[in-house]
């Protein structure tokens, strides 16, 4: 029997800590990946690294700063990138990460429609993962593809 190739998306937004925390817990997440390519935020210092990483580690969850391999803001934008080495390197480390545990890779956007989420959750799709888009404790909805090209999926076997 094949397991099911499942993987978990969200965002910091405007959250509390404990309401971000809450909402990983309620889908038993394990790995916690930060896919901020500046994992900072001056408006919510809580979504900051280190505080962000050691409330995680209190509550059993693994955080990982992904920011250099699949971060946003790319001079030649992100679609582009996905066509990348190094993003294909860190879509494989995502992978692995969430073969062995529940995993969620996550950004400050709120809607993964608006943001770098979106292509890789196309990118994980088009790979034969399922991807949850996960909105508040126990609420989660189904990525929908659009965007990623047939041609990338070559280039995840590199």
């Amino acid at each position: 029997m094949e397991t099911r190739k499942l993987i978990y998306s969200f965002a910091t937004s405007r959250h509390t800590l404990s309401r971000f925390v809450a909402s990983l817990l309620s889908f038993s997440v394990r790995y916690a990946v930060d896919v901020r390519r500046f994992p900072h935020s001056s408006r919510f210092p809580h979504f900051c690294r280190e505080p962000l990483r050691q409330a995680l580690k209190e509550a059993g969850i693994v955080y990982l700063h992904f920011g250099k391999a699949l971060g946003g803001y790319r001079r030649t934008g992100y679609e582009n990138f996905t066509k990348s080495a190094v993003f294909r390197r860190g879509l494989r480390a995502l992978m692995f990460l969430a073969a062995r545990a529940p995993t969620c890779f996550f950004c400050a956007e709120a809607r993964w429609q608006r943001c770098h989420r979106r292509f890789i959750a196309d990118a994980l799709t088009a790979y034969g993962w399922s991807v949850l888009h996960i909105t508040a404790p126990h609420r989660a909805s189904p990525h929908q593809t659009k965007l990623f090209k047939e041609q990338n999926l070559a280039g995840l076997q590199d």
